[in-house]
Order: structure tokens, then C-alpha cells, then sequence
């Protein structure tokens, strides 16, 4: 928990804007091992209730909110085309693959009584 609103003067981010803070009293934040050399900012999409604070190369931090996170905890993030093509070619992103087996489709058995020969309809 810290203050939501910082004291003494603020500079300006690592990307150049100075940060935005709004809200009173205090706040949950996390810092998390992902940056702007891993993934693009703008196609990242937080779970519901979890704001995206800035940004730094190597870093992310957010707000929290209710979610209860400890550290080692692992956040899921939405992900569009550009997020996904940075974090896909970036050496500093580990992936893994997961092999879903298929569903096999429902198959409905024709009764025979509507079944026809293979020599077309019957005469």
C-alpha cells in the first residue's frame, strides 16, 4: 500500500510523458517483470479491476485494486496484434506451448430406417 498521490515533484516518465495520478488515500500497486522491450503498451488489455499505472523498458506497474496478489503470483493480460508480434519475437520473453487435445465433434447417428443404398433412392 502506498499514497495515491505522490509528494514533493515529479519528472517526467521514462518515455517522456509525466505519470497521471488520480484518486485519494492509498493504493495496492505491483511492479511486474514486463516492459516495453517485451511487449507493445498499448495492446495490452489488464483483467477487470486492474489499471495500468506506466511503463518503463523492463518494467510494468499497476494498480491493483481489489485483487488480492502476492508476490509470485502470475497475472493474465489480454493481448492485441502488436502486443502479441513484440512479446512473440522478443529474446526476453519465454514461451510456452500448450497442446489443447481437440474435442471430437458430436457425431449423430442417422437411424437406419433413413438410411438410402449407395445405388440412390429406392424405386
Amino acid at each position: 500500500m502506498k499514497p495515491a498521490q505522490p509528494w514533493g515533484d515529479r519528472a517526467q516518465a521514462a518515455f517522456g510523458a509525466a505519470p497521471i495520478r488520480t484518486g485519494s488515500g492509498t493504493v495496492h500497486q505491483a511492479i511486474l517483470a514486463l516492459g516495453r522491450q517485451d511487449v507493445d503498451p498499448d495492446g495490452l488489455r489488464p483483467p477487470e479491476g486492474i489499471t495500468i499505472l506506466g511503463m518503463s523498458s523492463d518494467h510494468l506497474v499497476v494498480d491493483l485494486g481489489d485483487h488480492p496478489v502476492v508476490v509470485g503470483d502470475e497475472i493474465d493480460f489480454g493481448v492485441g496484434y502488436g502486443a502479441l508480434v513484440r512479446a512473440m519475437t522478443s529474446p526476453f520473453v519465454t514461451k510456452i506451448e500448450r497442446r489443447v487435445r481437440p474435442v471430437a465433434p458430436k457425431v449423430t447417428p442417422v437411424p437406419r430406417a433413413l438410411a438410402l443404398p449407395l445405388d440412390g433412392w429406392p424405386s
